[in-house]
């Protein structure tokens, strides 16, 4: 096959995709070494600059011992509950962890030293934002650097612990040794005064601002109950209410006495008047009449007679008949005869005089029980306004109750809150520093990995580009990506020179 033939059989043909093989591949890299080269070295070369200009760091470490103590006890706040079950020695270590490396510890750490001494770069972005801010914006720029300053310290601070061991390890790590030991000494002061803040419990200040709200409240109802006694002219509404109850029954017995008399009285009178009705108004005294006299003078005399004479002589005979005749006169007469005088019957006086006394007690009874029933219906109109009193009396004693309740409630609390706080306080000590940070002698850099990661880097890119290039050339690199690309036998190949 002529070449002018080779190139038109190409140029009827279009694009052909060489199919190579892993010696062609690898050939077509050898070919391409210094492709690979002039890719590799300015990578290599930057990363080498990158590590030499890496900064060194020095890492301060400092141990803690932490040890269980009451802070760790559930206590409720409300409600007459037990304490609850101590916290585990990891949960504490846990929790100890988490309080040093709290944002709260690293804002007073930060606070204590200039910004520039700690974090040069934030301190000059926040100088270069500050000069090209107004001044509205200023102060939040230096909260915002600030924060930003908080951020790099937390992420500089590592705090840890080996599981079941109550040993603490902190390290903190700055390009300046003095300042590693100094800002982590610094850290773990910052978090004992702060945990020593946390163990002041603050519960008893609510406790007492809880009870202070409830002694208000008191006052309060003590006032609205005087304000309710005064206004319905009551100085002990459950003394008054049980003794206007105790008045209507009294009340009550009285009226039902008085009418029960009033009938007795009543009745005596009907009985009075009907017996004064049969009874005279006057009576006769007595009759003068001398005939039962006369016959007992006869009588005598007969008897004197009789001493001196016998009974049948003549004297004595003359007074038998004058007694006879005596005697016959006075049983021809049905009653006495003679002056007869007459008056006021006594029975009947003495009738009306009770009478008279009956009506007057039976007049006072009548107006006993109209003053009764007048004070029944006082003491009853009382009785249904203390009634309709009652729910709101009730109401301002339950106020007041709950108020006292609380006071008596939160001041014991508060009370017993102070006494742990002052006991814990003293025995505060269950975190020890075993040993403070000093300022590291050694220090540690990024250069030898930061040399590794760009000679691997470049060395991928390298072999990338190389590889790119082998797999894209329309050249067959051998006899046999020939043979197999195009499916016709290679009978001899020379050497370009």
């Amino acid at each position: 096959m002529s070449a002018n033939e080779d190139s038109d059989w190409r140029e009827s043909a279009g694009p052909v995709h060489v199919r190579q093989s892993v010696p062609d591949i690898l050939l077509g890299l050898w070919r391409a070494k210094w492709l690979m080269l002039l890719v590799f070295l300015p990578i290599f070369l930057a990363g080498l600059l990158l590590a030499v200009n890496a900064p060194t760091t020095y890492t301060a470490s400092t141990r803690l011992l932490a040890t269980l103590d009451d802070f760790y006890v559930y206590r409720p706040i409300a409600g007459g509950g037990p304490a609850g079950v101590p916290l585990e020695q990891e949960q504490v270590i846990q929790a100890e962890l988490q309080l040093l490396s709290s944002p709260a510890v690293a804002e007073r750490v930060l606070a204590r030293f200039r910004l520039g001494d700690v974090y040069p770069s934030i301190a000059e972005a926040r100088e270069r934002d500050l000069a090209a801010a107004a001044p509205a914006e200023r102060a939040a720029i230096s909260r915002t650097a600030f924060q930003a300053g908080v951020e790099a310290l937390l992420g500089d601070l590592e705090a840890s612990a080996a599981p079941q061991t109550p040993v603490i390890a902190a390290r903190f790590t700055h390009p300046d040794p003095e300042t590693a030991a100094e800002l982590l000494n610094a850290t773990v002061g910052a978090y004992l005064k702060y945990r020593a803040e946390l163990l002041d419990d603050a519960s008893s200040d609510s406790f007492a601002a809880q009870r202070q709200a409830y002694e208000a409240q008191l006052l309060d109802a003590e006032e609205a109950i005087r304000d309710f006694l005064d206004t319905n002219n009551i100085s002990d509404f459950e003394a008054e209410k049980a003794s206007v109850d105790e008045l209507i029954s009294a009340a009550r017995s009285e009226l039902l006495n008085a009418q029960s008399r009033g009938s007795a009285v009543r009745a005596r009178v009907r009985g009075l008047r009907a017996q004064l009705d049969r009874t005279e108004a006057e009576i006769d005294f007595f009759v003068e009449d001398s005939t039962d006299e006369r016959l007992v003078e006869l009588r005598l005399e007969r008897e004197d007679l009789l001493s001196r004479y016998r009974p049948d002589s003549r004297p004595v005979q003359a007074i038998d008949r004058r007694i006879e005749q005596a005697e016959s006169y006075l049983d021809s007469q049905d009653g006495p005869r003679g002056t007869v005088r007459r008056g006021p019957n006594p029975v009947h006086q003495e009738l009306s005089t009770d009478l008279a006394t009956l009506r007057a007690e039976a007049d006072s009874l009548a107006e006993q029980r109209r003053e009764l029933q007048r004070q029944l219906a006082r003491l009853e109109a009382r009785q249904r306004q203390l009634t309709e009193l009652t729910p709101r009396w009730q109401e301002l004693q339950r106020a007041r109750d709950l108020a006292e309740q609380g006071v008596l409630d939160y001041a014991t609390r508060e009370s017993e809150s102070r006494a742990r706080t002052e006991l814990a306080a003293r025995n505060a000590d269950n975190i020890r520093v075993i040993e403070p940070a000093r300022p590291p002698i050694r220090g540690s850099s990024l250069k030898m990995p930061i040399a590794a990661a760009a000679f691997l880097f470049a060395g991928f890119t390298a072999l990338m580009a190389g590889l790119l290039w082998a797999v894209t050339r329309r050249s067959f690199a051998t006899p046999g990506s020939l043979e197999r690309t195009l499916g016709v036998p290679v009978l001899a190949s020379v050497r370009k020179s």
